[in-house]
């Protein structure tokens, strides 16, 4: 099969840092210390400053980390009791976490996931690169995967690719609207574990576009249990690159429609398996 991441206290005037290391002090929050780049312990909110980095380990934040834009993290063995938000052109690697409600991640950035538990809803708003299941470990996501739109002008970007893997939804999984230059992967021969979505799938107007070194990219979308409906339309691929769409179990009614070029498979590809309605799916 074809394959192709502030603790503040006020008192008598005074502004005390609790509970946290490798970190300053601020009045939106506890910024993570550019001098150690670390951060351990506990805080309320933790904020990792513009075109800065801070690798997060063994961390309580009992409230928000707010990664700003152009800065990057990496947050290991750590908890997250509300959101996780990643801001413009920057880069996160959440492993072996739990966040308590959101991630979202903003324009041209990248998250990469691995054994890590997010609450609520993962969305992506134009990223750049979601990349689930590369770190080892299940990632689950208790309401709704949503990864819309795409980072900026087609020629103007170096890479664009998704892969999600070894990922468990307990809503729907949408990837919709989204050009990438080396294609995305949903489920289809990633080998690190299955995708489940426990409601809908929807792949819709995606375009598999061609990179300046690899040429021509291709959307892979196979070997998913899908708990109600799946649609796949809309999408298209260059000369060169192709389709995909095929292996996946759907309790529900499937939709392929408008798609250019047609869906294909090779030889390891087999049909898709639909409980209700298949509507022009292989």
């Amino acid at each position: 099969m074809r394959k192709k991441v502030l603790f503040v206290l006020a008192c008598c005037g005074a502004l005390l840092a609790v509970g946290s290391q490798g970190a300053a002090a601020g009045s939106d929050g506890t910024k993570c210390d550019q001098n150690t780049q670390m951060f351990s312990g506990t805080t309320t909110t933790l904020i990792v400053p513009i075109g800065g980095y801070c690798a997060i380990d063994n961390a309580t934040i009992t409230q928000d980390l707010v990664v700003q834009n152009g800065a990057s993290t990496d947050v290991t063995n750590s908890s997250i009791g509300d959101d996780e938000t990643i801001d413009g052109d920057s880069n996160d690697t959440l492993t072996n976490s739990t966040v308590g409600h959101d991630v979202k991640v903003q324009f041209n950035s990248q998250l990469v996931t691995g054994l890590a538990a997010i609450g609520n809803d993962l969305i992506a708003t134009h990223p750049s690169s979601i990349q689930i299941g590369g770190t080892g470990g299940q990632t689950t996501v208790g309401h709704d995967v949503v990864i819309n739109g795409s980072p900026g002008p087609a020629q103007k970007a170096d890479f664009a690719f998704d892969s999600l893997c070894d990922l468990s939804v307990g809503h729907d999984l949408l990837m919709t609207n989204r050009w990438v230059n080396f294609g995305f992967t949903i489920g289809d021969g990633c080998g690190d574990g299955p995708v489940t979505v426990a409601h809908d799938l929807v792949v819709t107007n995606d375009s598999a576009l061609a990179s300046h070194h690899f040429g021509p990219s291709s959307l892979d979308v196979g070997d998913i249990q899908v708990g109600n409906d799946a649609t796949f339309s809309g999408n298209s691929a260059l000369p060169g690159g192709y389709l995909e769409f095929n292996d996946n179990t759907i309790a529900g009614n499937a939709t392929c429609s408008k798609n250019t070029p047609s869906i294909t498979g090779d030889s390891a590809d087999g049909p898709n398996h639909v409980g209700g309605t298949n509507n022009g799916c292989p």
